[in-house]
């Protein structure tokens, strides 16, 4: 009778089980999407579809106003909201590497070496894509200011280092297979540009990608950056130079020219060539970083498009032309508080009043928040605070720069991720552990 009862149980009960199974199921498959590497993921692909105040960018002459400092030392002077798009400069560089985590995820899982730096060349640069539309400046990070972004396949984490005498932000991509580290330190040099004003924007360092399955490092030299035409004529951004990128273990490289543009009119274009450890051509490169690039095989004479410019969001021009992913940046929810740092960028309360189209709040803020960071860069020069070295990241001496980069640099460098247990900022996070961390944003005593 016992048997009897159990298998009428289980009869009656089946499909009750199957559903419980399949809740069980979707339960995990959640479980694993909420987290990557133990960090639960905060924000959701979707969970903002839009800014909250949308309005036409009316663009100021935003360089036309930096040129009138030029010779000054920009981290004295307070420049108006209006010349910046509403995120900080941490937020757009976690656009331009996690926007392309998709594309180092199939470099590192790529088992041929060469496609695998042409694949790596490209993710590094596809968020250039982005000044197509999008000419104004992002805020400047405060000294200490952090951002981090977790996502289903990834987790990224920012930091400004250094605010003087050259400003200093590092930055780790961290994903299935793959790290990349980058860090900006940028020179600007005012030139005549043909006598129409032009501003170069000399980024000093590297992308440095490094692959499990493949156990290699790759290093990317970053090119200058120019905004053209800030006296007379339209402003627009623009490359030039030369890039290498190099596979410090299986010595093969790619060069990289960017052809400086004529006018704004004209479309922004690149050509290269891959070659192999013997220093054979292997592939030739080329197209524009606004639109589309090409790959040809030298061999079979074979095209393939490696990457296509992304459809824009509906009503892109009334939020600053940001992508979906860029309207998610700024995104904050309550339970964000005590989980991310204090310092996040998302906590800054002027490019949060700009982006709901609070200007005058917005500025007021912005003045308040650089004010505080004047003063305590004061008591540093007095030696009455000690001098700032930065929470989560240390400067050590680039393991994997050799000649056949030119580094430009007396002492190559590079910033990682400082991982002992009481001071990785992925392990205070999940302690919810924020002591001693400055406080950034106010109120301010």
């Amino acid at each position: 009778m016992y048997y009897d009862a159990l298998e009428t149980f289980v009869e009656h009960n089946e499909s009750n089980l199957e559903a419980m199974r399949s809740q069980i199921i979707s339960q995990k498959s959640s479980l694993v999407y909420k987290h990557f590497m133990g960090c639960r993921i905060l924000v959701e692909p979707g969970a903002r579809k839009q800014l909250p105040h949308l309005a036409p960018d009316l663009p100021p002459a935003t360089w036309k106003i930096i040129k009138n400092f030029v010779g000054q030392d920009l981290t004295k002077v307070s420049m108006p909201v209006i010349i910046n798009e509403p995120l900080s400069a941490l937020q757009r560089n976690a656009e331009f590497l996690c926007c392309a985590e998709a594309k180092y995820r199939e470099a590192a899982q790529c088992d041929d070496s060469l496609r695998r730096l042409v694949l790596t060349w490209v993710a590094s640069i596809t968020g250039l894509n982005s000044i197509k539309k999008r000419k104004k400046k992002p805020f400047n990070p405060m000294l200490g200011e952090t951002f981090e972004m977790v996502g289903e396949h990834y987790r990224f984490l920012a930091e400004k280092i250094q605010h003087t005498p050259i400003q200093i932000s590092c930055s780790l991509l961290e994903g299935l297979g793959y790290k990349v580290w980058a860090y900006d330190k940028p020179n600007f040099k005012f030139g005549f540009g043909g006598g129409r004003g032009m501003i170069e924007i000399g980024p000093k360092g590297f992308f440095d990608i490094y692959y499990k399955k493949y156990d290699e490092h790759i290093s990317i030299q970053k090119g200058p950056l120019y905004a053209k035409n800030i006296i007379f004529g339209g402003v627009y951004i623009d490359l030039g130079g030369q890039s290498i990128v190099y596979n410090t273990k299986t010595k093969e490289k790619v060069v990289i020219d960017w052809i400086e543009k004529v006018s704004d009119a004209e479309n922004s274009r690149l050509k290269g060539t891959a070659f192999d450890a013997h220093g054979k051509a292997q592939y030739e490169i080329y197209g524009s970083y606004l639109d589309e690039i090409s790959m040809v095989n030298l061999a079979t004479g074979e095209r393939e498009v490696l990457w296509t410019e992304p459809p824009m969001m509906p009503n892109a021009h009334l939020q600053f032309f940001y992508n979906p992913f860029a309207v998610l940046l700024n995104h904050r929810t309550d339970e964000m508080a005590g989980v991310i740092a204090p310092t996040d960028s998302r906590f800054r309360m002027d490019n949060r009043l700009f982006e709901q189209g609070q200007l005058d709040e917005a500025d007021t803020e912005k003045v308040e928040i650089e004010q505080q960071q004047r003063r305590q860069r004061k008591l540093m020069e007095a030696g009455q605070l000690p001098q700032f070295k930065g929470n989560f990241f240390r400067e050590i001496p680039h393991p994997h720069i050799t000649d056949e980069l030119d580094h430009h640099e007396e002492r190559p460098i590079m910033y990682e991720l400082i991982e002992d247990e009481e001071k990785n900022y992925w392990a205070r996070r999940q302690r919810k552990d924020w002591g001693g961390m400055p406080n950034l944003w106010g109120p301010f005593d």
